[in-house]
């Protein structure tokens, strides 16, 4: 594979057949290890590629050889690790199963952990701290955690769950790829998305919890927090930054909306957000400004999705929006 062709290609943190120097690099992104090639393995041709920000990171890893890897402690990360081709075997405290395209693994602080990669395996990787993933788990409960998170360590993409999470991390990647800026709207609420969506649909000690009924509507923090999008809609927000703000869970601020707007809080969002980009059209210099600028400035990453939603809400497209001051200044 040309390396250009490889995901987060930009990002290149080693490239290399030297098993001490990519150990050291997997290491720095993660945690030490012991990297052993396995008997018959000639050597490796390894790329690693990411980056980290805040409190998440994407990378992509392959080794080009079959390999061991036992991991030190995740004292402080959780790991998602989704094989774009080939094969791994996992082992996870006493459970051991084959990860592949259809299978991801989830790996969290605690249990030993140990793997075998064939030369061919090709994997996506998600690191989140376990802070963000602690913190959005209270955020969804309401209350404190009494008890460790357990996650059950074989993900299963071939569920709609798995495939809407395997779908949010590729397109988590291709935007870091296509250069948005990890600090961008766009990128930390997509890395919100990941990890509120993996406590909702990868099987864990809370998610019965998570899926009982929610708790009676109360229409004020329901105001309170259309208020508080229309205040911080130039933020990166999630659902459940919205609904710990306004002291409710998230499934009750879901309910609330639907019941007094007709609608869920990321769509309320999205059309302050669309408002916004309007705004700014209108106002921005079409010799100097983009349709893509100003749409990622407001959390739209995707050209072709926004042009399609923002025409059939305003019934033109945005460059047209974009042209209308310069064609009245013409026409004066």
């Amino acid at each position: 594979m040309n390396v250009d062709e490889r995901p987060l290609a930009g990002y290149c943190l080693a490239a290399s057949d030297d098993p001490d120097l990519v150990r050291a690099a997997v290491g720095e992104a993660f945690c030490d290890h012991r990297l052993s090639p396995l008997s018959g393995a000639t050597g490796l041709d390894a790329h690693f590629h990411g980056l980290h920000w805040s409190s998440a990171g994407v990378y992509y890893l392959e080794y080009g050889a079959d390999v061991r890897i036992d991991p030190c402690d995740l004292d402080d990360f959780y790991l998602i690790q989704v094989p774009l081709a080939g094969r791994a075997t996992i082992t996870v405290g006493a459970e051991s199963f084959t990860s592949t395209p259809d299978i991801a693994s989830v790996l969290e602080p605690g249990p030993r952990v140990s793997m075998s990669w064939e030369d061919a395996n090709r994997q996506l990787l998600l690191r989140l701290d376990r802070t963000v993933v602690q913190d959005t788990l209270r955020k969804k409960l309401g209350r404190e955690p009494l008890a460790p998170l357990v996650f059950q360590p074989r993900m299963d993409l071939t569920t709609p769950a798995g495939r809407t999470w395997g779908g949010l991390l590729k397109l988590l990647t291709d935007a870091v790829g296509s250069a948005a800026a990890p600090d961008s709207i766009p990128v930390r609420e997509f890395a919100g998305l990941l990890v509120s969506q993996l406590l909702l649909g990868q099987p864990n000690n809370y998610r019965d919890e998570l899926e009982d009924r929610p708790r009676p509507i109360v229409a004020r923090p329901i105001a309170r927090a259309a208020e508080l999008i229309d205040a911080h809609a130039h933020e990166p927000l999630t659902i459940d930054d919205i609904a710990d703000a306004v002291g409710v869970g998230t499934r009750t601020l879901q309910d609330g909306f639907r019941r007094y707007y007709d609608t869920t809080p990321m769509a309320y969002l999205r059309e302050v957000r669309l408002r916004r980009v309007r705004t700014d059209l209108l106002q921005a210099d079409p010799t100097n400004a983009t349709v893509t600028d100003i749409a990622i400035r407001w959390g739209f990453l995707h050209p072709g999705r926004f042009s399609v939603l923002y025409r059939s809400r305003y019934g033109e497209s945005p460059s047209q929006t974009l042209r209308l001051e310069r064609d009245r200044a013409a026409r004066a």
